[in-house]
């Protein structure tokens, strides 16, 4: 849904369907925004924020996700303290 509203504007748009191509595609590609999904088939994207973290601090990143506020704060502190 995003990709598709994002296209209408002339965005290009890569997209993965779990954590490890997520982590691949920021490693070789430049992004100017991150939107990440708290739950991905393979981990979750606190953890997948984290390692994007790792190696670049400076691109934006959203949480698009059907969670509770709550539980993903959760999430990102766990995370972190990994």
């Amino acid at each position: 849904m995003i990709k598709a509203w994002l296209s209408q504007f002339n965005y290009e748009v890569a997209t993965a369907e779990s954590m490890a191509d997520g982590l691949r595609l920021a490693k070789v590609e430049a992004f100017d925004l991150y939107i990440l999904d708290s739950k991905l088939p393979d981990g979750r994207g606190a953890e997948l924020c984290v390692k994007i973290r790792e190696f670049d601090r400076a691109t934006p990143i959203i949480f698009y996700t059907a969670e509770p506020p709550e539980q993903l704060r959760s999430e990102l502190k766990d995370s972190a303290q990994e």
